[in-house]
């Protein structure tokens, strides 16, 4: 699996193929037992977290998983602990109001009473906080709304465009519609990918009915 800079790659795969897996093990949160995992030129495997973290990496994760008795605002300052983004906080903040102002309408609010894709939003932009030069996402479309999907995808799509390269882990096919390239992954290991320019057909036929289960439109 391969990252060009600057670039919107998505990770598919049906559960229990190693979506996940593969995102812990980049961001230091799973033992790595072999191979190599390399970022700038630096091998990744055996980094804590907060060093991975340090090298410019940040991750959304699956499920969310916010603090539920903070406000929006306190969960975004979380984000900025780690990483680029501590001494850069106030920048970072406007950066992620300005991406995603319906945060900075509810920056007061309990988290635990927005909508699941306000949530979603919330998670997303406490990685943003950071300041990272590669996010990776784990099923931000989980239990969402297809038109909820849609506008989460569009505003990942936005971070791309800002510079940061994305890895985004999805089991909803919709996200190829924006990514620059995308894989899949079965019983951990990649059995097909590359630019999606140039598999996008083979991707709603073979691929789907092969590995994820759908069939072919």
């Amino acid at each position: 699996l391969v990252l060009e800079s600057g670039s919107f790659t998505a990770l598919l795969g049906s559960n229990g193929a190693g979506k996940t897996t593969t995102l812990l093990s980049i961001i230091g949160q799973a033992r790595v037992h072999a191979g190599r995992i390399s970022f700038d030129g630096d091998d990744l495997v055996g980094r804590s977290t907060p060093s991975t973290c340090g090298k410019g990496i940040a991750l959304s994760p699956e499920g969310r998983q916010l603090f539920p008795s903070l406000s929006v605002q306190e969960n975004l300052e979380v984000g900025a602990l780690v990483g680029a983004g501590r001494a850069r906080k106030a920048d970072s903040l406007e950066r992620v109001f300005s991406t995603f102002p319906l945060l900075h309408e509810r920056r007061e609010q309990i988290s635990s009473t927005l909508s699941g894709g306000e949530q979603q939003m919330l998670a997303i932009g406490r990685a943003l906080m950071s300041d990272p030069r590669l996010l990776l996402i784990d099923e931000a479309s989980l239990g969402l709304a297809p038109i909820v999907v849609e506008r989460v995808f569009e505003l990942i799509s936005a971070i791309n465009a800002s510079g940061v390269t994305v890895l985004a882990v999805e089991q909803n096919v919709s996200v190829v519609e924006h990514a620059d390239a995308v894989y899949v992954l079965e019983k951990g290991t990649i059995v097909s990918g590359g630019a999606t320019a140039t598999i996008g057909t083979q991707l709603r036929s073979e691929i789907l009915a092969a590995y994820l289960g759908e069939e072919a439109s």
